[in-house]
């Protein structure tokens, strides 16, 4: 979760890089549009870029417990089924 679109791409394809020699076979979207918030919902294993106005709209959606947030801005790593912004 970060506020420019740039930081969280890049750290979306880091977090991918840090998989090697294994690759990711599972969703993958640098970037996550608003339109396209409910994949945040899959039942199956998935790295999501999320720009952190958007992550209202994301609270909003049923997203699972075993998700965790990495909060760019500040550090911070949060698990649970919504992006809290104090993080």
């Amino acid at each position: 979760v970060g506020s420019r679109w740039g930081h969280v791409s890049s750290c979306a394809h880091a977090a991918l890089t840090l998989l090697y020699p294994l690759t990711w076979q599972h969703i993958f979207i640098p970037v996550l549009p608003t339109a396209m918030l409910s994949y945040a919902c899959a039942p199956m294993p998935y790295v999501l870029g999320l720009l952190a106005r958007h992550a209202p709209a994301l609270a909003k959606e049923p997203v699972e417990e075993e998700v965790l947030y990495v909060h760019l801005e500040t550090g911070k790593i949060a698990g649970g089924a919504e992006p809290s912004e104090e993080a």
